[in-house]
């Protein structure tokens, strides 16, 4: 039987999960060194609007780390 894939490490878990295309941004940016001219290439949008993008994810994610009630 195939290995079942390892979880997602816990940030990526707090991402809402009904954005996938938000989930891949981060993984792209952070974990696999995409630039931010890269993803916007792919997406067809300007690197500025990626860069706001990956800003509202983050806020995000900290607010979520920092709340109790989260984990």
């Amino acid at each position: 039987q195939p290995t079942p894939a390892p979880p997602p490490p816990q940030s990526a878990r707090l991402l809402d999960p009904r954005d996938p295309a938000a989930r891949d941004r981060v993984t792209r940016h952070y974990l696999h060194g995409w630039s931010q001219s890269e993803l916007a290439a792919e997406r067809g949008i300007s690197a500025k609007a990626i860069q706001s993008k990956l800003a509202r994810l983050r806020k995000r994610l900290r607010h979520a780390l920092e709340s109790p009630n989260t984990c």
